[in-house]
């Protein structure tokens, strides 16, 4: 405490300023003006400013001081005055004063400009002109001066992306995102606590509050909550006053997620002021301003009441020379007319009603106007203005007026969201008293600043964010509008530009728009998406109406789509609006004819019965359920489970563990409510929520053990894999795809990342107490083999269609693959959304014969729990194939934020204790892979080539050297042969060139990778327990033609092309004129492929990633077309090729892929392996055609070199022999790399080799290959 009492903490903003003053009586008097600016004493500063202390421009340290208490109390004019007076005079004198200094006044002087005239000229430059000034700087070096200087900088930030989008096209740069800006705050607040520089150390804890976002707010809290007791135990009157400040925004910000926590923060906070700054009224006015709005807006009076009292309350605040409060308090009061004029326009007082909101209105734009000067809040002000007038008086005369005097004043404004509004209002009126040519005019300025507002693009159409907003994508329908039958056109425009959008960015599919639109098009029409819209465009809006609406399932179809901008919920309100403008023409139409209008009971309109459905799926996709007493339960459930996300040092202050056991015990009703309702989702979630709960008192309470949820789980467990049974079923219902991708908790097995964490944390308990683990160490193994393994179905999410056809194809070609105990004959209706299940599900799966369950041979990768690898399934697998492989299974042990990434050995006869990796976390690996690779969307061309690359690899040893550390025996082996089971980014990174001892992995070791040891385990059952057959084709080489040359070494891929004559029996299909249909004709029960040509990799669905035939497929690969010409990961579940079969794809990227929330690989290799491949050889990233050919080569002449010999296998063909000899891939990839390595100056760079990686089983029958 004694270095507290010491640190120089005042009232000022700026503590140097302090030490500059000449005498002890100054620096009172600024420490007194300081205090009263802070606490809202504005008439009390001005006096001290302007009697007892230096003129302030002479100090440009006090002209800072002056002008932010200036900006607080809100006259930006006189901060202007203050400002252009100080920088004049040092200018002008050049008297020495810093670089710096001049900086900030400049900046703080442009700021003014923006606030009071609405200019932006030369700000954005200057903001980051100082930025940069700044950023030389140590963090732990930086001054006061310029600590305020990088606040100063966001608040211009964060301004100007409100206004304007010029920085997207000026400077993207200047504009870090939210999360980068959350993290500067967070490091500069922590130096400054540590600095003990408390004063400033607040002001960017409140910045990182601002900004900081989902689970990174509980350590944001809890900090808040550790600086204000800090600050508290100070016993400084100023560092106590800007703690209850902290405190009250923490309440702000806690109110709508722990109203218990919100208000004993602020109950501590009030305390505090009361305690020190009494009376509160004379001392704090300010706060005591927002304690009375917050009291207004808490009381039972009406809306008008309440308006009245903000009002007297807006006044009081004007005579105290604060017009910051006065605006705030004129907000409020504007809100509550307007909610009054809304309940109470038909009544006989609505037009004093009515009035009323129009006092309120132009007090607003008095106060800015006679006192504080600011245009930015006038021009809002106005347009607020401008709408009542046209909306409730449609007084198009005065709009005019109000608006040309505006921009007489104001001949600079240029603010774009302002204008663009102010302008559309007035080419609104304009157009309505039909003044033709100053309409024109006023249409060309609404377009000029539409296209500079900050949701609009340079085309003035809205932007990708913007699409899914309500503020926008509902005010480009509405407008100005008041006709109903004018918003459905505006609403149909709307979704026809939204399908546009995402066709060109290669976001929406032609599969997806036929869905959406396709029923409308003519027999004839072009499958170009430019002639569709063409055509589109050439019908009426009732025309298009009534082919997109008339149809019962149209929702469903609206709904099926990705939940992306725009959301499915705006494309839900979209076909909804539709549907109210058309029900309008309808009752117009029948009122022209003399028809009354309809009652509910008849059913008079299509249109109508389509919204009822509309808002029934949108209570679907909402998940709402239950009666008023369900909906209390499961709010009481979500407050107690919230409470428990907060610090630790708060959270047993909020919830008591018997409060814990009540809410598992009102999730336990909930479950039984949901399962006999058929709500599965809702069921789902509320398990969740249970094992949630179980989890809380063991960490909190100790009062269950870690596992106390396994029960639970398990339900969930068994309800995971009835659901994504269901979709497989020959009529799923039409909205499951769609409400499983809504699905959040469901799409990413939450259920099992909770039974990892809980079994593991069990197994740790158990084994310290020296008790028997076995079970538990088994409990543990099976949750990590359930988390993976189960994921190539997710790809089906995405496309309806592609269910139904796999679906189909299965059913006829592999036999029956639901049978009767899956539900076949679910209804499809809208109202039975959620699949109504009357019996029990624990029974459905206890009772369920093992003839109704899925056969191995009909799905290469189930989706039931009986096809889930074992540890005895992976003994008797490492059994056959020999002692010198080792299988690592990673697993990410982290559920809400702990734990961390482990390895599992796997060997002959033995399983191995986990093995800790703690010096590398998965954030880091996705950081590593950003950095050096590029993202999913933006990828380095040549990764890892350049000067630098080794040191960049060498990051990721903390993942290998804790698996060969000597001190553990079950350590990995010099030259074993290792399978890697990864997961979520690691499956980006090449592991084989990672060093080990300054040697890249695969040197020491051959090294393959496996999406998950399920896959891993059906892989191995088609290499060597399957009865062997002779394929229909034994071997494809598929070589395109392209009109440039792929390479540049043509005797390379004469040497491939021979290589693999010599070693394989293959067909060689190339050419230019290469066809998709003959293509998957060809590969329909062949047993070995390679494929050397281009691929495309599709990010953003990754089901449309293709292998591309022919020059026009790799000209068109982003838009899909021709069709005929690719080969897609669509297309390749529906091809069936020989069990086993190795798959070699050469070409750019073949194995990239998207990761799933489920931890799943979504890509080509996931494809080709549910077609039937046990190995798939692919590239990490975009290679040298060359190298792809070189490796080839390599890699099918080290196959002839390295031959294993299994048991004897029986065959159905005398002609295959009886001795099964495989080729080991794995050794075959060694010596393949190794021979690259060696090529001169190709040795060291990673690029060239480190692409080319094994997935699946490492054996490979040889007699296939023959």
């Amino acid at each position: 405490m004694a270095g507290l009492d010491q640190e120089k903490t005042c009232w000022t903003l700026y503590p140097p300023l302090l030490s500059i003053l000449k005498t002890d009586k100054e620096r009172n008097h600024l420490e007194e003006a300081a205090m009263a600016h802070q606490c809202g004493r504005f008439t009390d500063a001005n006096a001290l400013y302007e009697h007892n202390l230096p003129t302030s421009s002479s100090i440009p340290m006090l002209a800072m001081e002056h002008a932010d208490m200036l900006t607080t109390q809100g006259l930006e004019r006189d901060r202007i005055k203050l400002l252009e007076t100080t920088l004049n005079r040092h200018k002008l004198t050049n008297n020495g004063v810093a670089t710096n200094d001049l900086l900030l006044l400049e900046l703080m002087l442009l700021d003014a400009y923006f606030w009071a005239y609405g200019k932006m000229e030369g700000l954005l430059d200057k903001a980051r002109q100082v930025r940069e000034q700044v950023s030389q700087v140590d963090i732990n070096d930086l001054s006061d001066l310029e600590l305020r200087a990088i606040t100063l900088y966001y608040q211009i930030v964060n301004s100007c992306k409100t206004v304007s989008n010029f920085v997207r096209t000026r400077d993207e740069t200047i504009f870090e995102e939210s999360g980068n800006r959350a993290s500067e705050a967070r490091k500069l607040r922590e130096s400054l606590i540590a600095r003990k520089k408390y004063n400033i150390a607040f002001r960017f804890m409140q910045l990182e509050l601002t900004l900081v976002q989902g689970l990174e707010m509980q350590a944001s809290v809890g900090a808040s909550l550790a600086l204000c007791s800090t600050m508290e135990q100070t016993q400084n009157k100023s560092l106590l006053f800007r703690s209850t400040r902290l405190g009250r925004q923490l309440s702000s910000i806690l109110a709508n997620v722990i109203p218990p926590m919100a208000e004993q923060v602020s109950q501590h906070s009030l305390e505090l002021l009361r305690q020190n700054f009494s009376p509160m009224e004379a001392q704090c006015p300010g706060i005591s301003l927002d304690l009375a709005v917050k009291q207004v807006r808490d009381s039972p009076s009406t809306e008008g009441e309440k308006s009245r009292k903000y009002m007297d309350l807006a006044n009081a605040a004007r005579k105290r020379k604060d017009f910051t409060k006065a605006n705030q308090a004129l907000i409020a009061a504007r809100d509550a007319a307007q909610k009054n004029w809304h309940q109470r326009k038909t009544l006989p007082s609505g037009r004093a009603v009515l009035q009323h909101l129009h006092d309120v209105h132009t007090a607003y734009i008095d106060l800015h106007q006679r006192e504080t000067g600011m245009a930015y809040f006038e021009s809002a002000g106005v347009a607020d203005y401008l709408t009542t007038l046209s909306v409730h008086y449609k007084d198009n005369s005065k709009i005019l007026r109000i608006i040309e005097d505006f921009q007489g004043r104001y001949v600079d404004y240029g603010l774009p969201t302002h204008q663009e509004r102010m302008f559309g209002l007035a080419d609104s009126a304009e157009r309505k008293l039909a003044l033709k040519d100053q309409s024109q005019l006023y249409f060309k300025q609404h377009s000029k600043w539409l296209k500079q507002c900050p949701f609009s693009d340079q085309m003035g159409k809205l932007t990708e964010s913007a699409q899914s907003d309500p503020d926008h994508y509902l005010r480009q329908i509405f407008g100005n509008v008041e006709d109903p039958i004018e918003w459905g056109n505006n609403a149909l425009d709307l979704l026809l530009t939204w399908a546009k959008i995402e066709v060109e960015k290669g976001l929406l599919t032609k599969c997806e728009l036929r869905k959406l639109f396709g029923f409308v098009q003519k027999d004839d029409q072009d499958d170009n998406p430019d002639s569709f819209f063409d055509y589109i465009n050439d019908l009426d809006f009732e025309e298009v109406a009534e082919c997109l609406y008339d149809d019962p399932n149209a929702s469903k179809r609206l709904a099926n789509l990705p939940d992306r901008p725009p959301s499915q919920a705006a494309r839900l309100d979209t076909a909804k609006i539709i549907m109210i403008s058309r029900l309008h023409r309808h009752r117009l139409y029948l009122a022209s004819q003399g028809v009354p209008s309809p009652t509910s009971s008849v059913e008079y309109s299509e249109e109508q019965k389509m919204l009822d459905a509309i808002e029934k799926l949108e209570d679907a996709v909402g998940g709402g359920f239950g009666d008023q007493s369900d909906r209390q339960m499961a709010g009481r459930i979500q407050t107690t489970l919230t409470k428990c996300y907060v610090p630790e040092s708060v959270k047993q202050q909020l919830v008591s563990d018997e409060e814990l056991q009540s809410r598992i015990s009102e999730c336990a009703d909930l479950v039984s409510k949901y399962a006999n309702g058929g709500r599965r989702f809702m069921e789902y979630h509320t398990l969740l929520q249970q094992s949630r709960l179980h989890w809380q008192r063991y960490l909190l309470f100790k009062s269950v053990p870690p596992d106390a949820s396994h029960e639970v789980l398990e339900r969930a467990e068994r309800l995971f894999n009835s659901t994504r049974k269901q979709l497989l079923t020959p009529d799923p219902a039409d909205l499951l795809p769609a409400i499983i991708n809504q699905a959040n908790e469901f799409m990413s097995q939450e259920h099992s990342k909770m039974g990892i964490m809980a079994s593991f944390q069990s197994f740790l308990e158990n084994k310290a107490a020296s008790q028997n683990v076995d079970d538990l160490y088994d409990r543990f193994l099976k949750w990590t083999n359930r988390s993976k393994g189960r994921g190539l179905i997710d790809l089906l999410y995405f496309d309806v269609e592609v269910v139904q056809d796999l679906v189909e194809t299965l059913s006829s070609d592999r036999g029956k693959l639901i049978t009767s105990g899956a539900d076949s004959d679910t209804p499809s209706s809208v109202e039975k959304l959620h699949i109504a299940e009357n019996t029990k599900l624990q029974d459905e799966t206890e009772q369920e014969s093992a003839t109704d369950r899925v056969t191995p041979t009909a799905l290469p990768i189930d989706i039931t729990d009986n096809t889930i690898v074992s540890k005895d399934m992976i003994n008797e697998m490492l059994s056959e194939v020999g002692d010198d492989v080792v299988l690592v299974d990673i697993i990410n042990i982290a559920y809400l934020g702990e734990g961390g990434l482990q390895a599992i050995l796997y060997r002959q006869g033995a399983t191995n204790l986990p093995i800790p990796l703690p010096d590398i976390t998965l954030k880091a690996v996705e950081g590593w892979v950003e950095k050096n690779l590029g993202t999913e969307r933006i990828s380095i061309k040549k990764p890892l080539r350049e000067e630098g690359h080794t040191s960049a690899l060498e990051e990721l040893t903390p993942l290998l050297m804790p698996l060969f550390n000597p001190k553990l025996p079950h350590s990995i082996k010099a030259k074993e042969t290792i399978i890697f089971c990864l997961t979520g980014a690691l499956h980006q990174i090449p592991i084989h060139a990672i060093p080990i001892s300054d040697v890249p992995l695969i040197e020491s070791h051959p090294v393959a990778y496996c999406q998950s040891l399920t896959t891993l385990y059906r892989s191995y059952e088609a290499v060597c327990k399957s009865q062997l057959s002779s394929p229909s084709v034994y071997g494809l080489t598929i070589v395109p033609s392209y009109e440039k040359q792929w390479m540049n070494e043509a005797e390379a891929e004469e040497k491939l092309l021979q290589e693999v004559e010599r070693i394989t029996t293959s067909l060689k299909y190339s050419g230019s004129d290469l066809t998709k249909e003959a293509t998957q004709n060809v590969l329909s029960g062949c047993a070995h492929i390679l494929y050397f040509g281009h691929v495309y990799y599709n990010p953003t669905h990754p089901i449309e990633s293709a292998l591309l035939l022919n020059e026009s497929a790799y000209k068109e690969q982003s838009l899909e077309k021709p069709d005929s010409e690719r080969i897609a990961v669509r297309d390749l579940f529906k091809v069936q090729l020989h069990k086993p079969a190795l798959a070699t794809i050469i070409g750019c990227g073949s194995g990239k892929a998207s990761i799933s929330d489920s931890d799943e690989i979504l890509g080509l290799p996931s494809a080709l392996m549910f077609a039937g491949a046990s190995a798939i050889v692919s590239t990490l990233w975009r290679i040298d055609p060359d190298d792809g050919a070189n490796f080839a080569a390599a890699f099918y002449e080290a196959i002839h070199e390295h031959q294993v010999v299994l048991e004897d296998k029986k065959s159905d063909n005398q002609d295959l022999g009886y001795v099964q000899v495989c080729v080991n891939l794995t050794s075959a990839m060694h010596e393949a790399v190794k021979i690259l390595r060696q090529r001169g100056e190709k040795k060291d760079a990673v690029y060239h080799w480190a692409a080319f990686y094994l997935t699946g089983f490492w054996l490979f029958p040889r007699m296939y290959l023959n």
